[in-house]
């Protein structure tokens, strides 16, 4: 060791009285001699060769930045502060080796560079074997598209529910993506149903055909699942709507009903009146909106809601006047406003034309 320690010194000597072109190749010496026997190094050698390295890399030039760092990138034992001044290196193109392959690299060196780096450095990191949570909340939250494609794509990278909620909401105007979160085998039950309810035809056709059996079965279920799954409620036996449907009558003969109708309607808690306006207004059954409009299960309604393009407030109002539900605070409406800005009118189109030949066939 002390032999070690001898040579480091007169190394230190040269690096600081020579050239910077001798500083290269000392640097390419000292580097070639840690590749070498680096499973030969313990841990106070590996830092004598990180003083060294360290102090001879940042007098160099951008090209042999480059080259030190795809030398150190794969090294298990690399000197941990060199690693972590490359991989911070504003030059992509000598941080990406480091970022994608190096296993020195801690989850809060990570999470650190992908909050201040460039996208181009977060789409490094999203080439690593391993990411967890913390670190792609960070990349879905700051990356560009190529990131969340990217990430989406990673069989280890974890998401959390965060990361998937906005992911699935980013998912909303790009296809590819959608098609990405949706092959996901750890995405949670309702940000998947989310996720399809949301998707255009095309985009539901294209995951039936590329997913496994059982995830087929899945999004089939989901669409099957707007349409009927809160029919299958014994509880919620077909109620008599004869007084609120003859007035609803009379505001259509009238001229008078529409989405404006239906708001004031659904602020003055008339719920048998909402129901039979909406009806009226989607055409569709009326024991169909009988049951969108009873329990916690929000997608149908928004589903009838976004197939005739109403705005928010009508939206917002028909929500809160739904019956035998949980009540809505803050969060849960403004999260509700988000899926209903994401979901397809296409989709909801398709829906609505289920329901609407239930009614002629009737």
């Amino acid at each position: 060791m002390q032999e070690s320690s001898a040579l480091f010194r007169q190394i230190e000597e040269s690096i600081r009285d020579g050239t910077p072109d001798q500083r290269v190749v000392t640097l390419r010496r000292v580097t070639d001699l840690f590749v070498h026997r680096a499973e030969q190094y313990d841990d106070e050698q590996v830092k004598l060769f990180d003083r060294v390295i360290g102090r001879l890399a940042a007098e160099i030039e951008k090209a042999a930045r480059e080259k030190l760092a795809d030398c150190l990138a794969p090294i298990a034992n690399a000197p941990l502060e060199i690693i972590r001044t490359l991989a911070r290196d504003d030059e992509v193109t000598v941080a990406g080796a480091v970022l994608t392959q190096s296993p020195r690299l801690g989850d809060d060196d990570l999470v650190e560079i992908a909050s201040t780096k460039s996208d181009a450095h977060l789409l490094a990191i999203c080439g690593r074997k391993r990411l967890p949570e913390a670190v792609t909340d960070v990349l879905v939250e700051r990356g560009g598209r190529d990131v969340a494609h990217k990430v989406v794509a990673n069989h280890g990278a974890a998401f959390s529910e965060a990361g998937f909620t906005k992911l699935v909401a980013r998912a909303g105007d790009d296809e590819p993506l959608a098609e990405g979160v949706g092959r996901r085998v750890d995405i949670p039950p309702h940000l998947f149903r989310r996720l399809v309810t949301q998707a255009t035809e095309q985009v539901q056709e294209r995951l039936l055909a590329s997913v496994r059996p059982e995830m087929q079965m899945a999004i089939g279920q989901v669409l099957s699942d707007i349409s009927g799954k809160v029919a299958a409620n014994p509880e919620l036996a077909s109620r008599s709507y004869s007084a609120a449907r003859s007035y609803v009558q009379v505001l259509a003969q009238s001229g008078r009903l529409g989405p404006q109708a239906l708001v004031e309607l659904a602020k003055s808690g008339r719920f048998e009146e909402s129901v039979a306006a909406l009806a009226e207004i989607a055409a569709v059954p009326i024991d169909i909106v009988d049951r969108v409009m009873h329990g916690d299960l929000a997608e149908p309604l928004l589903v009838l809601c976004r197939a005739k393009g109403f705005d928010w407030t009508t939206v917002r109002a028909v929500l809160l006047v739904r019956r035998n539900c949980r009540s809505l605070g803050p969060k849960e409406l403004e999260q509700a406003c988000q899926d209903y800005t994401a979901l397809s009118p296409a989709t909801a189109e398709r829906v609505l034309r289920f329901w609407q030949v239930r009614q002629a066939k009737r």
